[in-house]
């Protein structure tokens, strides 16, 4: 009868343990389902930042361009009315120029003409 006894209690030895094994590998296999949740979460959060920084620099680049856009043709408008205020006083200049020259004529001249 001993070794009947002997083989029960081995029974329940490795009944007991394969029931703690089993109840391990569940535990295992929680831990790993909820780090999978976790890892997929922390993924999504990030690549949502990521796209939001991603689209800010690209509204950053396109306010900057814009700028840069405004900024060449207020160069050109200046440029232009630099140029017609530069005509417009060389005429002046030359008109007083001319008007001088006149009034260094001997009087006898200016009357002639």
């Amino acid at each position: 009868m001993d070794s009947s006894s002997d083989v029960s209690e081995v029974s329940t030895a490795y009944s007991v343990t394969e029931e703690q094994r089993t109840a391990e590998e569940e535990e295992e296999a929680r831990q790993l389902q909820q780090e999978t949740m976790e890892l997929r979460k922390k993924f999504k959060e990030t690549r949502l930042e990521f796209k939001e920084q991603r689209k800010i620099k690209r509204e950053r680049a396109e306010a900057k361009n814009a700028v840069k856009k405004e900024l060449k043709q207020k160069i050109k408008e200046f440029s232009s009315l630099k140029a017609r205020v530069v005509h417009q006083l060389d005429g002046a200049i030359r008109s007083l120029f001319d008007e001088l020259e006149s009034l260094r004529r001997p009087r006898t001249q200016r009357r002639e003409e």
